[in-house]
């Protein structure tokens, strides 16, 4: 294959466990370790980091085991719903170690989207840079505002999760504007009226300036024809580890399912090979 090619990831919280098992039958069907670029914030920055480390068991491990606990997602925990340090300081720092370095060595351009606080404008963590710590953007992409509760500071500036660091058709525009020409797109991105309704009222708290920039740029790639450009995977039913779960049985069973729909993709097959 001679074109470039990118893989991107939308957000979805614990239902991104969809994107890891996809991730996965790209390495072990497809041979696919060393796209040309790869993109994904919010539920799948973190896989998408081990990927492009190359720890791909730990993509497994992590998502079948170490987040099957109310440490990382308790309803009683209301303050913190999704504890999104135990993900970060334990599982990605301790429990199963994200090799940092073979993230910045990659010859893999790999960036974690997220949303500025002050501007409300999106910006991305690119591994080239190595003065920005792949951790805090890591954070910062999953600081989800009405189940974390917390604002990121990097550098000069503030940062969280957003339906923008999340939005599918932004990484996809981003993945073009590297230059790539075949784009592999797992997307497990999701519609909830009551979500919606209250990722509306924050946005509402927020600044004007973060108001407007946010409303028009989502409103923008509402109108963004991405899908022209790319070969798209969304769970064909749906997956059994919701936005917001912890049950170790769904998360491998999600797992398995996007393992399976992507081994088995045949139209996949042709658009890797063509």
């Amino acid at each position: 294959m001679t074109e470039k090619l990118a893989v991107v990831a939308s957000g979805g919280g614990v239902t991104c466990s969809y994107t890891a098992g996809c991730i996965l039958g790209l390495v072990d069907k497809f041979k696919l370790t060393n796209p040309d670029v790869v993109i994904g914030g919010s539920g799948s920055a973190g896989t998408m980091a081990y990927y492009v480390s190359g720890q791909y068991k730990s993509i497994r491990n992590i998502w079948e085991n170490l987040l099957a606990t109310h440490k990382f997602i308790s309803y009683w925990r209301f303050w913190k719903v999704i504890d999104i340090d135990y993900l970060i300081d334990d599982v990605f720092k301790k429990q199963d170690q994200l090799q940092t370095d073979k993230v910045y060595e990659s010859r893999i351009d790999f960036l974690i989207p997220m949303t500025n606080i002050a501007t409300g404008m999106l910006e991305y963590f690119s591994n080239r840079d190595r003065s920005k710590n792949v951790f805090e953007a890591m954070r910062a992409s999953k600081a989800m505002p009405l189940v974390y509760g917390r604002k990121i500071q990097i550098g000069e500036s503030s940062y969280c999760d957003t339906r923008l660091s999340a939005n599918i058709a932004a990484n996809v525009e981003k993945a073009t504007q590297l230059g790539a020409e075949k784009i592999v797109t797992f997307d497990t991105s999701h519609s909830s009226p009551v979500v919606d309704a209250a990722m509306n009222q924050w946005v509402n708290t927020m600044s004007k300036t973060f108001k407007r920039n946010y409303d028009s740029e989502l409103n923008r790639l509402r109108n963004f024809d991405y899908k022209e450009l790319m070969f798209l995977m969304t769970p064909a039913t749906t997956p059994k580890a919701s936005m917001l779960e912890s049950s170790q049985k769904a998360l491998k069973a999600t797992v398995k399912q996007g393992y399976d729909d992507t081994v088995n993709n045949k139209e996949l097959e042709c658009y890797l090979n063509s």
